[in-house]
């Protein structure tokens, strides 16, 4: 019944809201900070323990209503997740220290668990790290990548004009979410050896030691697919599903613990976009984007045997960049609609439709 979101209004500026009742109402809880924000993600361990993460600084409150900041500052993650047993946030983000994941058990004080440069290559263009899983306490992957000017300024934050370019569709700004129709896949150099900070690249990693060593399990740099990676879930240690996009969108599978990958779904179209990832168990799998054409269309991507298969369903209108299942009954979606700017989506089950999505 219990959820938190970054959110943010003209004159006011960035909010946290919070909802009590399922996602029926949304309100702004009291004492937030300042308010010259960017937040990019929201994960709550508990109804009174959640991380809100943003450009500027990593908000979180310990009794549900007082959002205070802390953490790394400066250092934007656009996805943050719950490590097993301990119970850590876990922030996938490029920081001081390094890119990794920094885990932080109060949200107040992070430790760094930084991936070498030798195993992700980020000066091939394979960085920067972006998303991650997290199946069991020791073993979480991570999902890297970059596209044309994505890298530049602190991991695409664009500190003089306040702007965060979440993917090669979405800027986030201080004030609103804007579309990148203006950049076209080709933009720049192609090659990563040419300029590694404004090509197409992406990667996988993996610790099964709780982010002590790193392996690389998968990547794609320079082969001309112009690919790069956005979310990444699992069910287990060894299954898990991975979103692709670029100059095609792609879902990818593993049931080897990242052995091998396989493509369950491969869009060619260059508008085509897949953003994040839930499994809700073995057999259950949710992939969220959209097709940035005229008109939009936001895609769910539905599987029910572990990613082997997809079905699409579909909304007009829109383009989803955020999901969240909290159960196979309940989640929620972020969208950008072409008639009225950012909306949030309601996910609800019934017996007889599979899938009904309702504005908030």
């Amino acid at each position: 019944m219990t959820g938190f979101a970054g959110a943010g209004s003209n004159g006011v500026g960035a909010q946290i809201i919070k909802s009590t009742d399922g996602g029926v109402t949304w309100a702004a809880p009291g004492n937030q900070s300042a308010s010259f924000n960017i937040y990019l993600d929201a994960k709550a361990e508990s109804s009174t323990h959640a991380v809100v993460s943003g450009v500027i600084s990593q908000d979180h409150t310990v009794n549900g209503n007082t959002f205070i900041p802390g953490g790394p500052v400066l250092c934007p993650a656009q996805d943050i997740g719950v490590v097993p047993v301990t119970k850590e946030f876990a922030l996938v983000a490029e920081c001081t220290e390094g890119q990794g994941v920094y885990t932080s058990h109060n949200g107040s004080t992070y430790a760094a668990h930084i991936v070498p440069d030798s195993v992700l290559n980020s000066t091939a263009g394979a960085g920067l790290v972006r998303y991650g899983a997290f199946p069991s306490e020791l073993t979480w992957y991570v999902a890297a990548g970059t596209f044309p000017e994505s890298n530049n300024d602190n991991n695409g934050y664009n500190k003089v004009h306040q702007k965060k370019r979440v993917t090669k569709y979405v800027t986030a700004a201080a004030e609103s979410y804007e579309l990148n129709q203006e950049t076209q896949v080709g933009d720049g150099p192609v090659k990563c050896s040419e300029d590694p900070e404004n090509c197409f690249a992406g990667a996988i990693v993996k610790t099964t030691d709780g982010g002590k060593t790193w392996t690389k399990v998968w990547e794609n740099i320079d082969t001309g697919d112009n690919i790069y990676n956005n979310g990444i879930h699992c069910s287990s240690v060894d299954h898990c599903v991975a979103a692709v996009e670029g100059d095609s969108a792609r879902i990818l599978l593993t049931v080897d613990g990242g052995k091998t990958w396989t493509e369950s779904m491969h869009d060619p179209d260059s508008a085509s976009s897949l953003v994040a990832v839930h499994m809700l168990d073995e057999k259950e799998v949710w992939v969220s984007g959209g097709h940035m054409g005229n008109p939009f269309e936001g895609r769910f991507w539905h599987s029910l045997d572990g990613g082997k298969t997809f079905t699409k369903e579909a909304i007009p209108g829109l383009y989803s960049f955020s999901f969240d299942m909290t159960s196979k009954l309940s989640g929620f979606s972020v969208c950008l609609t072409q008639s009225s700017g950012v909306q949030l989506l309601k996910y609800r089950h019934n017996n007889t439709a599979a899938t009904v999505m309702e504005w908030l």
